[in-house]
């Protein structure tokens, strides 16, 4: 499971590798012509870490929810 950080920084490499093998301007327009999806929910804290008692053991609820 990936944080939303680690999600972003990913997203940020992505965008590095695409500027080196395209160029800055082509990056741009493709990185701007792009439809992006974000899904966030509470869903997993009610599934996953309310009902399995290994998920409190491994984090506290401010790191599970990061």
């Amino acid at each position: 499971m990936l944080s939303l950080s680690d999600q972003l920084d990913k997203f940020r490499e992505y965008k590095n590798k695409i500027k080196e093998t395209v160029g800055g301007n082509r990056t741009t327009t493709i990185i701007s012509k792009s439809i992006y999806i974000l899904c966030t929910g509470s869903n997993d804290i009610a599934n996953t870490y309310s009902l399995s008692p290994f998920r409190r053991l491994q984090y506290d609820i401010q790191s599970y929810i990061d």
